[in-house]
Parts: structure tokens; sequence; C-alpha cells
């Protein structure tokens, strides 16, 4: 494929009462005092690997439900903020907990998804 990905969504600018990912998503929290940040990745493993895995799949479904309802600028930012806080559940072995793992599998399979469709060729390719 030639030429410059292009996202054919429309990015938005959030409206005022809009619903904010800190408030919205599960696996987020607010830090105290109000004001002071967002905790990007507020989950706590049970150390039942594959009950964590699953965990975080559902937390990867719950993420995408919600870009794809609120396309704005700053949730376009949401997924670096998230796994730059999943960097904290690194283990002795520099591996992150199995909910990360679930979670990015799930964004990685839509990712693999979206760009198949892109590196399909278009009738402007085949005209070319």
């Amino acid at each position: 494929m030639t030429g410059r990905l292009i996202f054919v969504g429309e990015i938005k600018e959030p409206v005022a009462n809009s619903v904010h990912h800190a408030d919205a998503l599960s696996f987020m929290r607010r830090l105290q005092p109000i004001g002071s940040g967002i905790d990007y990745w507020a989950v706590a493993d049970s150390g039942k690997y594959q009950l964590d895995y699953q965990m975080g799949q559902r937390l990867g479904h719950e993420y995408l439900e919600f870009v794809g309802n609120h396309p704005t600028l700053g949730n376009s930012n949401l997924l670096g903020w998230i796994v730059n806080d999943m960097s904290r559940t690194l283990d002795h072995k520099g591996k992150i907990d199995a909910s990360a793992l679930g979670f990015l599998r799930i964004v990685n399979d839509y990712a693999m998804a979206a760009a198949a469709i892109l590196a399909m060729p278009s009738t402007h390719d085949a005209a070319e």
C-alpha cells in the first residue's frame, strides 16, 4: 500500500458535560486529592493467571467500546497513558501482569484486523 494511512472516522472535540474516561472506565481511578491525576491502570491481579488474563480481555473490550463511542482527540492518547501505567505492574523478571497482557491482546487483535483492511488493495491502487 502506498501513501499515508488515514483515520476515516471523525475525531471530535469533547463537549461540555461529556463522559470522562476516568469516570467511565472501570479500570481507572482518579487520584486523591481530586485534580492530582488519574491512575490509568488501577487493576490488581489475583495471582490466578487464566482468570486475570480473561479479566484483562474484558477490560480490553470495555476500552475499545469506550473509544469507539467517544473518538475524541484526548481519547486518542488514552492507550499510551494506559500502557505507561501498566509498566508499574512489572514483576522481578520485567514482565507485566496477566490482566495487562489480556487487555493488550484484545487491543492488538483489533489493530491487526484494522491493519489487514488497510493493507487490502483499493480500487485506487488497482487503477495505477
